[in-house]
């Protein structure tokens, strides 16, 4: 909540049965950013697919604009941009990151819990000069 805030782009959370092979994603709808990510997983690992696609946003990496998405039809973002290894790595690294900060500050624990919700992600995205 707060990183979308700092934004001025709300980031809403949407949990879903992905298509195999695919944990995660990320689409720009007008006014929101959505991160889907799939439903049928242990809570940490849903934690880290949700850090992973937070740092595609955190980079400014390139993404395929949509319109504004009912959570119903979520299956059509799948795949919304084609991304490079680099992107990749590079949303990999930002998510390792995040969760370690999260895990110093908080423990392990958190990790199992809503993301969003934690208080030490809200100190986290303060401490990222986000314009």
């Amino acid at each position: 909540e707060e990183i979308g805030r700092l934004r001025g782009r709300p980031i809403r959370m949407i949990p879903w049965e992905m298509p195999p092979d695919s944990y995660g994603a990320r689409a720009a709808g007008k006014n929101v950013d959505y991160i889907i990510y799939e439903r049928n997983t242990a809570a940490v690992h849903q934690e880290h697919i949700k850090a992973h696609e937070l740092g595609h946003i955190l980079a400014n990496h390139d993404i395929v604009p949509i319109g504004e998405v009912d959570e119903d039809s979520a299956v059509v973002l799948m795949r919304a941009s084609e991304r490079s290894r680099y992107a990749e790595r590079e949303a990999e690294s930002l998510a390792e990151a995040l969760q370690n900060e999260i895990i110093r500050r908080v423990g392990l624990q958190s990790q199992t819990k809503q993301v969003s919700t934690s208080p030490a992600w809200s100190d986290i995205a303060r401490g990222l000069d986000i314009d």
